[in-house]
Formats: structure tokens, sequence, C-alpha cells
């Protein structure tokens, strides 16, 4: 999987999926990191309404703009500030083909391709920085999910005359039944870590905005509470990011591979330092290799 990306606290955060043509958040810079890729992307899900998390959508919008098949743009339905902005984009850009532009929340899925599908979950982060009370959601996760065909447990260890001949009287379906599998995890901006939403997901991306305690109670996450919750969710890869720019790239490793250490953190640690682009994320070395338990 090449996932490419941006993310640092205030100032941008986004990434590309290229094998599944899909962009989750649109910070700034986006556009001129990923070049004519970016031309590649048929879907954008956007986690909240934060500067820093739609930044490039303007970029975007012009260089991906295509009649044929055009962008899509998620967002959640309960943050009024997407409309304003799709009204301001649609005025700016007038003489450019229009783009889909569809409002969504928890539950939802969205079908990309025939196999794939990326399911909404809810946090709260806006509620959290906000001090809102209300029921609104503005703020969402996303979760990139394939579906693949298993051959259901009754038909197990039969042969393939005999499952050859059960399709052609019954069809596909009554041998076999859609398993999900979560390949991908997105967590946006978000004050906790939600473990069960996340157990069995193959690549995760979390925010891991502070290193120290945080007392400013402003909707993010820590790293050591990220690091202890992921662990025993069978991960493959965990990618954390939107790092606060207080934090010099060093001090950021090192504190990853202590706290990986303590926690005998058995899986590898990818890391996206504040203020630089990766283009493929997990080809590069990662942080913390894993261990055995």
């Amino acid at each position: 999987m090449k996932i490419s990306g941006f993310s640092t606290a205030r100032y941008s955060t986004w990434y590309f999926l290229d094998q599944y043509k899909v962009l989750f958040d649109a910070g700034d810079g986006a556009a001129a990191s990923l070049g004519p890729r970016c031309q590649n992307i048929q879907h954008v899900f956007l986690s909240h309404a934060d500067r820093d998390h739609l930044g490039g959508l303007l970029a975007l919008n012009h260089l991906g703009a295509r009649a044929d098949n055009p962008l899509r743009f998620y967002y959640p339905k309960d943050s009024s500030s997407f409309s304003d902005l799709l009204d301001f984009i649609e005025r700016f850009d007038a003489s450019l083909p229009k783009s889909i532009w569809m409002p969504v929340e928890a539950g939802m899925r969205i079908e990309i391709d025939q196999q794939h599908v990326v399911e909404i979950g809810e946090n709260d982060h806006i509620a959290m920085a906000t001090g809102n009370s209300t029921k609104q959601v503005k703020s969402l996760d996303f979760s990139l999910i394939e579906r693949r065909k298993h051959l259901r447990a009754e038909f197990q260890g039969l042969g393939s005359d005999e499952l050859k001949h059960l399709r052609a009287l019954h069809g596909d379906t009554h041998i076999t039944e859609s398993v999900d599998y979560r390949l991908f995890g997105f967590s946006g901006d978000t004050p906790s870590f939600k473990t069960e939403q996340w157990r069995g997901t193959e690549v995760l991306i979390h925010e891991a905005t502070f290193i120290a305690p945080d007392h400013g109670n402003r909707g993010h996450c820590e790293l050591g509470d990220v690091l202890q919750a992921a662990g025993g969710l069978n991960l493959k890869a965990l990618i954390v990011g939107h790092f606060s720019d207080r934090y010099d790239p060093e001090f950021i490793k090192a504190s990853i591979r202590r706290l990986a250490r303590e926690l005998a953190f058995d899986v590898p640690v990818f890391a996206v330092m504040p203020r630089v682009t990766q283009l493929d994320i997990l080809s590069s070395e990662p942080v913390w290799q894993g261990i055995c338990p």
C-alpha cells in the first residue's frame, strides 16, 4: 500500500492512497506535493473543517476538475462550514466542471469501487476543542474496507467438482459470503483512541499531537496513549503524525522508541515528522521495528 502524506498540527494534514485513488483530508500543499498524481484522486474524505485539514481544497478542485468523472468530496453533514466553502469554490471556479459534494455521517459506507468501501466514524475532536456540548458531530474518522468472498463454513472441505455443481444449481452467493477486511484507518484529529474500532485494521494512521501530557484539553491525543491503546490490536503497521512542531524530529523518534520499548510494542511504527512530506511512508525506515512479545 503506497501512502503519501504530510501532517503537522496547525499547519497541514493530508494522506493519499494511490492504489485506491482516495485522499484523506486536504491540507495546504497537497496538490503541490503530489503534482500530476493529484489528478488521479477520485474521492476526498474530509474529517473536519479546521483550516489545516482543508487549506488545499481550492488547488485540488482546480487541478482535479473533470466533466467525465467528477471529483467527489465527503464532509461531516453537521458542519455548516463546508456548504459555505462549496459556495465560494463554485463562484471562484465557475468555469470548471463541478465536483460532487456529499454530506456524510457516522455509520455510512461509501463505495469507492466494486470491492472497497470507506466506512464513516465519528469522534468528538470539535466538541472538545470548542466546548460544544450539542449532539452535532462535526469531526469524523474513516476506515477503508475490502470486501472479500469466502467459502461458507458448511462447504469447506468439498471438492472443486462438488462446489462447481452447487454453484451451477444455486449461484455463487449460495456457497460464498462477503467478509470485511479493514485495510486502513485514519483517525483524523481526536482526543481519544477508539480501540474496538481499529481492532484488526492492517495499517492505521493516528494522530499523536503531544509527547508530554497536555493539560489544555484541546481535543488531541498523546503519543504514549496511542501506543498503549494500539498494542494487541493485530495491526500490521502504525503510522503516527500530526505532531506539534514544538518537537524536534530526533526527540520524537527517541520518544517513540522509549515508549515502544517500555510497552513491548510488537508492531512497526512509522512517523510523519513535522514539516516533512513523505511520498511513500511505508517504504521508509520505521522508527520502531516492532519486537516479538
